[in-house]
């Protein structure tokens, strides 16, 4: 509910022109847990057999959900839900305050309108205009926002984000503790390279980071496979570099625009169920690629790279 509903929000609360910046920072924060949970593994791997060692990371997870919660009873409705609702006086209260103080009241006037305007074509669309394909080519867009989703996960980033302890030990022979820390230090590379993604959308679009992480990951895949067929030493260093370089090119062109790229091309009318049948396709496909990453290398070992790096 949260990754469905949380990028429809933020793009309702924000100007255009930083709509892109902010959304990259979002899956910056993706990669900020991944990191945490990497270091938390790491560290109370010394615990071990402590029972402490895997009950302290599921329970820690409740300190964030509390947070959440705690805070988001602060966040105000968007302006378009209320403008929506027929709450229109606490529409213009919030939007002079995102506006900000000192707004002029004819520009927050004009901002209001217009966000009216949007509402109501938003009040006419429905579920079923998905699938229609009228002038406004809905289907088309909705196929666009699903399989912008959907080519995220089969990417093969939870290859990678969910088993890099498990290749590092099993694929190459790492000890227990040298696999904890490598998988800790790609994600704390992952975290940073997520940045450059929110000083660079603005400057050159969703379309040019997009083919470039595509095919900067597709390389990547292509020699991790190379790599991990040789089984040298001198292969096993050139893999672990192109798991890190696959995050980096991944971080750049997918992280965060598969939850920014949906909900620009899908018109107003459409957006939340578009987005909504977005999202699910992200979790349908990460739950598939997680089940059978682990059957493909036990059956075709480094050709499970090969998979990913066609698609």
């Amino acid at each position: 509910m949260n990754t469905s509903t949380v990028p429809t929000w933020q793009s309702e609360c924000c100007k255009s022109n930083h709509r892109g910046k902010l959304v990259m920072i979002e899956g910056a924060m993706i990669t900020c847990g991944i990191t945490i949970s990497y270091w938390i593994d790491f560290g109370l791997l010394f615990a071990d057999p402590n029972e402490v060692a895997w009950r302290f990371p599921l329970a820690f997870q409740i300190f964030f959900a509390a947070i959440i919660l705690a805070f988001v009873m602060f966040l105000p409705e968007s302006p378009r839900w209320l403008v929506l609702k027929g709450r229109e006086d606490e529409a213009k209260e919030v939007l002079g305050a995102l506006l900000g103080d000192g707004t002029d009241p004819t520009f927050l006037q004009t901002e209001f309108t217009a966000i009216k305007a949007t509402v109501l074509e938003m009040a006419k669309g429905s579920f079923k205009d998905m699938f229609t394909m009228d002038e406004d080519r809905h289907f088309h867009r909705t196929v666009l926002a699903y399989v912008n989703q959907m080519f995220q996960q089969i990417s093969g980033i939870n290859l990678i984000t969910y088993y890099i302890p498990v290749v590092l030990e099993e694929q190459m022979g790492m000890t227990l503790i040298n696999s904890r820390l490598i998988a800790a230090c790609n994600g704390t590379e992952y975290f940073i390279a997520s940045w450059i993604a929110v000083f660079t959308i603005e400057k050159f679009g969703r379309r040019t980071l997009m083919l470039f992480g595509a095919a900067g990951m597709s390389i990547s895949m292509i020699i991790l496979a190379i790599t991990a067929s040789l089984k040298t030493s001198e292969a096993n260093i050139a893999c672990i570099v192109f798991l890190f370089v696959f995050n980096t090119f991944f971080a750049i062109g997918w992280l965060g625009m598969t939850w920014l790229y949906p909900a620009e091309i899908v018109p107003l009318k459409i957006r939340a169920p578009a987005n909504a049948l977005a999202t699910s396709s992200n979790w349908i496909f990460n739950f598939l690629v997680v089940m059978i990453t682990p059957v493909a290398f036990d059956n075709i070992d480094y050709q499970t790279y090969i998979i990913f790096a066609v698609m």
